[in-house]
C-alpha cells in the first residue's frame, strides 16, 4: 500500500507522459499477486492444505474460540 500512496505522489507531481508510469505498478502489483499465489501453493503442497504446523491444530487452535467465547459470556472478568 505505501507504494500506491508514492505512485499517486509521483503522477501528481510529473505532468508528461504519465501513460507510461502506470505499467510500473501494474506490473508490480501483478507479480506480487502472483508470488502470493504461487508461495501460497507450494506451502499447501510441501506442509499439507491448512495445516501449517501446530498453529492451526491441537491445544493452539481451540485457545482462540474458548477465550472469546469466556470473554462473551463475562466481558468484565477481573479473574
Amino acid at each position: 500500500m505505501p507504494a500506491l500512496a508514492h505512485t499517486t505522489r509521483l503522477f501528481d507531481t510529473l505532468h508528461t507522459n504519465r501513460r507510461r508510469l502506470v505499467w510500473a505498478p501494474v506490473v508490480a502489483m501483478a507479480v506480487e499477486v502472483a508470488a502470493t499465489w504461487i508461495y501460497t501453493i507450494g506451502m499447501g503442497y510441501e506442509q499439507g492444505p491448512a495445516n501449517y504446523g501446530s498453529v492451526f491444530t491441537g491445544e493452539n487452535a481451540r485457545w482462540p474460540w474458548d477465550d472469546m467465547v469466556k470473554k462473551a459470556k463475562d466481558p468484565y472478568s477481573t479473574k
